[in-house]
C-alpha cells in the first residue's frame, strides 16, 4: 500500500520549477498520451485534485509550436480534459492554436481535402479524435466537418472486414492480406467513442462493437496471454517467420507472443475491452440513461431531486437477439414504488434490418419492476467485398473458418527481438501451422437458406471450446492454392479450379479464432 501511495504522489507532483512533468527527455508524444489516459482513469476513480492541477502546469509549460509538432498534438486530448476541470482558458486557446498550426500529419486542411492519406495507421487513429474534440469544446462547425471527412477518407480504402483499419505500420489498403496492428484496435475504438459521444450518431457504436468483437478478440489467444503485433482476416499460419506484410517481412510480427520487437501493442492490449465497457452506458442532455453498447451489466443513474434508477441489462448479446432492461427506481437510495418520469434511449444497430437504425427514446412514467425488451433480429449476411473475397456475418459478428492447427510452444530466441524472451513461464510464445485443409471456396449458388446452429456450450463465448453458435456453409477445395514459400498466407487465387466434391464446413465467431480463413474465393457448382 505504501509503495502504491508513493507512486501516486510522484505522478501528481513535480520538482521542476516550470511545472513540467517527467524526465528532461524532450518527448511528450506517445508517452504523454498514454500517461494522460492512466491519470484520467485514476482521477475518475479517486477525485484526487492534484491530478488536474499537475496536468495544467505541465501543459502550460509547453509553447504552441512544441505542442503542434507532429505526434505531440495528440496531447490536445489531455489539455481539453484538464480545461474542463480547471476552466483555465489558456489550455483551450493553446489546444486550438496547436491544431491550427498544421504541423502534424493530419491537419485541418488535409482533413477536408480529397487527397489520400499515407501515414502511420496508429498515428492516424490518435489524430482523428482531435478535430472532433475541438468541435465538442468550441462548437465550431469546421472542426466537425474536418473530423467526419477525415474519418471517411481513412476508412474508405483502409477499413478491413473485421472492423479495424489496416496498419502495417502505414495504412495498407483493404486487400485480403492487409493487416492491422493490435494497437489500432484500442486507438481506433477509443477515438470512435468520442465520435459517438459528441455526435450521438449510432453508426459509431456499430463500428466500436464490430472492431472489438472481431478484430480485437481475433488478435489474441483467448487466455489473453499472447497476441499478434499484426493481425489479418486471412491468416492460415502464425509462426516466427510468417509475417506476410511488407514491413518486417518474414519476421515474428504475426506470431502469437507475450513479447514483441516493439512493445506498444502489448501495452495497448488491455485497453480495447474497457473501451467497450466505458461506452456501454451514456447520458442524454437531461442526464437520463442511454444504452449505447450492449452486454450483461448493471448501472445506476442519479435523475436528480433524490431520485435514481438502477438498470439491470440481461442478454447474451452479441449472440442473442434480445436485450432486456429491468428497472428499479430509488428515492434517497432506497427502492421505491413511486412512478418516475424518465426518458430511456437504446440503439438499433445498422445491421438490424427489422427497424430503422439509430437511437430510439421511450419517454414515459415508469415503475419499479418494469422490463423493456428490445428485439434485434440478426440475419445471416453474405458480405461481398469486390476484389477482396466474400465473408459471412450475423449481427455484429463476423464468422470465419477456424483452420485446424498444430500448436507448439516457440522457445526460439530471435535475432530481431534482441534476445528478448518471456520472463513468465505462464506467458508463452506459440508456433501455429495448418494441420488440415483450409484452402476452400464458397459455393455461391448454394448459400441461400444458411442457418445458425446452437452448440449449447457455456463459458467464455469467444473460447474455441465454448462458441455458442456456428454457421455451416457449402465449399469446395481449391486446387493449387497453397502456402506461399511454405511459410506465408497466400493471396486469394485469381481463378478458382475446384478440387473434390461440395462439402460443408462450420464457421465460428471470428474472435474465437487464431488461424482462420475469413475472406473466401467463390465458385458456382
Amino acid at each position: 500500500m505504501q509503495a502504491r501511495l508513493e507512486r501516486e504522489n510522484r505522478i501528481a507532483a513535480t520538482d521542476r520549477p516550470e511545472g513540467r512533468l517527467g524526465p528532461e527527455t524532450g518527448s511528450m508524444a506517445w508517452p504523454w498520451a498514454v500517461f494522460f489516459r492512466a491519470v484520467k482513469a485514476y482521477y475518475e476513480a479517486t477525485g484526487d485534485p492534484r491530478i488536474p492541477a499537475a496536468l495544467e502546469k505541465n501543459y502550460l509549460s509547453y509553447s504552441v509550436p512544441e505542442l503542434a509538432m507532429n505526434r505531440f498534438v495528440v496531447n490536445v486530448e489531455g489539455m481539453l480534459w484538464t480545461y474542463s476541470l480547471t476552466g483555465d482558458r489558456r489550455l483551450l486557446d493553446r489546444a486550438v492554436a496547436a491544431w491550427e498550426e498544421g504541423a502534424s500529419e493530419l491537419t485541418q486542411a488535409n482533413a477536408l481535402d480529397d487527397s489520400e492519406f499515407h501515414m502511420h495507421g496508429v498515428t492516424m487513429n490518435e489524430l482523428l479524435k482531435i478535430p472532433m474534440l475541438l468541435y465538442s469544446y468550441t462548437g465550431e462547425q469546421k472542426y466537425l466537418d474536418a473530423a467526419l471527412h477525415a474519418m471517411r477518407k481513412m476508412e474508405g480504402p483502409n477499413l478491413l472486414v473485421d472492423g479495424i483499419n489496416s496498419s502495417s505500420e502505414a495504412l495498407a489498403g483493404n486487400d485480403p492480406l492487409a493487416s492491422h496492428e493490435t494497437c489500432d484496435v484500442s486507438d481506433y475504438t477509443w477515438t470512435l467513442g468520442y465520435y459517438l459521444m459528441t455526435t450521438g450518431d449510432g453508426q459509431w457504436a456499430d463500428r466500436i462493437e464490430k472492431g472489438i468483437f472481431n478484430g480485437g478478440l481475433g488478435s489474441i489467444t483467448k487466455d489473453f496471454k499472447s497476441m499478434q503485433y499484426f493481425s489479418c482476416p486471412n491468416q492460415v499460419i502464425a509462426t516466427g517467420n510468417s509475417n506476410h506484410n511488407g514491413f518486417k517481412h518474414g519476421l515474428t510480427w504475426m506470431a502469437y507472443r507475450p513479447i514483441h520487437e516493439t512493445e506498444c501493442c502489448i501495452g495497448n492490449l488491455h485497453r480495447f475491452l474497457p473501451n467497450y465497457v466505458a461506452r456501454m452506458w451514456l447520458k442524454d442532455k437531461k442526464g437520463h440513461p442511454v444504452a449505447a453498447l450492449y452486454g450483461p451489466s448493471s448501472v445506476e443513474y442519479d435523475l436528480g431531486e433524490g431520485i435514481g434508477v438502477r438498470i439491470q441489462e440481461e442478454t447474451g448479446y452479441p449472440f442473442e437477439e434480445q436485450v432486456r432492461f429491468r428497472f428499479t427506481f430509488l428515492r434517497d437510495g432506497k427502492e421505491t414504488d413511486q412512478p418516475v418520469s424518465m426518458d430511456f434511449t437504446y440503439r438499433i444497430p445498422a445491421w438490424c434490418k427489422a427497424a430503422e437504425p439509430g437511437f430510439k427514446t421511450v419517454g414515459k412514467t415508469w415503475k419499479t419492476g418494469e422490463v423493456l425488451t428490445v428485439d434485434l433480429p440478426m440475419d445471416i449476411e453474405i458480405v461481398d467485398n469486390p476484389g477482396t473475397g466474400t465473408a459471412v456475418q450475423r449481427g455484429p459478428i463476423l464468422y470465419a473458418f477456424p483452420v485446424p492447427a498444430k500448436v507448439e510452444e516457440d522457445t526460439k530466441v530471435y535475432e530481431n527481438l534482441a534476445g528478448k524472451v518471456s520472463a513468465n513461464p505462464e506467458f508463452k510464445s506459440w508456433s501455429m501451422t495448418p494441420a488440415g485443409r483450409w484452402n476452400y471456396a464458397l459455393v455461391r449458388n448454394r448459400l441461400n437458406g444458411l442457418r445458425v446452429q446452437s452448440t449449447g456450450a457455456k463459458g467464455f463465448p469467444f473460447d474455441p471450446e465454448s462458441v455458442p453458435l456456428k454457421i455451416r456453409v457449402p465449399v469446395v477445395g481449391v486446387k493449387g492454392w497453397t502456402l506461399q514459400e511454405n511459410r506465408y498466407t497466400p493471396a486469394l487465387p485469381e481463378t478458382v479450379e475446384a478440387e473434390g466434391p461440395v462439402e460443408y464446413i462450420d464457421l465460428v465467431p471470428y474472435g474465437s479464432t487464431t488461424l482462420r480463413l475469413t475472406l473466401f474465393p467463390e465458385v458456382n457448382r
